[in-house]
């Protein structure tokens, strides 16, 4: 979660969140990246629970660094540090090697996306590092949510390819990510643009559930078997259009 997300108060985790962390987690564990020894870095960490959560749920051995320039912020450093004491937090990019980078909802946060990840693989990756890279989809989703989160661009599948292929990657499989979601979002802004967005909505967002403990479940179980035809989707190399795109890599 971006640290502008976190609520002050004690919250519960959102649905969406759990859901996406466990994607990832299969996604990480089939390409062999969770594994004893594996160093990861995670770029825009933000409040670094899914990154706390990969260490947890992996070998003993697995080591994780994550970077967000935030954490330049004591208050908010403390913040991102209460997920796990494993976790090696950096406010700049650091030097070295990794197995694995992971760049999920961040690239749209980055005026020169291209330079960005150019830049991070020759500094930080091998020809055996795998990329995970995940983005939100379709320029035509844009609204205020994506004003509220600081983006500059939501991509199409072309565009995220050419992006790919221009930093010199490639894409082992990918795809979209979170389908029933597509609906929900169209309605909200078809409903933003013909009545107008709801007061306040240009705010942070607020990241946590607000609903119960009952419904957060049901959702996360709804949204896990939508992540479920994802994953094969992927396999079978079949483009599904979702809220998000995701891709794993390697450099070519």
């Amino acid at each position: 979660m971006d640290i502008r997300e976190v609520p002050r108060a004690p919250f519960v985790r959102h649905p969406w969140e759990r859901a996406r962390f466990r994607f990832f987690r299969t996604v990480l564990r089939e390409a062999g990246v969770l594994r004893a020894g594996a160093r990861m870095l995670d770029v825009g960490a933000g409040d670094a629970w899914l990154a706390a959560q990969l260490v947890a749920s992996g070998p003993p051995e697995v080591d994780a660094t994550c970077w967000d320039a935030a954490y330049a912020d004591p208050a908010q450093r403390a913040r991102a540090a209460a997920a796990s004491p494993a976790l090696r937090l950096v406010s700049e990019q650091p030097a070295g090697t990794f197995d694995a980078l992971l760049l999920l909802d961040v690239l749209e946060h980055v005026a020169d996306d291209g330079t960005f990840l150019g830049a991070l693989l020759r500094e930080n990756a091998r020809p055996d590092t795998a990329v995970l890279v995940s983005v939100p989809a379709h320029p035509a989703l844009w609204g205020p949510h994506d004003l509220a989160l600081r983006h500059y661009r939501r991509y199409s599948a072309s565009a995220l390819a050419e992006l790919l292929a221009g930093a010199g990657l490639v894409r082992e499989r990918g795809g979209g990510l979170f389908h029933s979601l597509m609906l929900p979002r169209l309605l909200q802004n078809a409903r933003d643009r013909w009545v107008g967005a709801p007061q306040g909505s240009d705010a942070p967002p607020d990241g946590g559930w607000r609903g119960t403990a009952l419904s957060a479940h049901l959702v996360e179980l709804a949204l896990r078997a939508d992540t479920a035809v994802s994953r094969a989707a992927a396999r079978a190399g079949v483009g599904l259009p979702g809220l998000s795109l995701w891709a794993l890599c390697h450099p070519g």
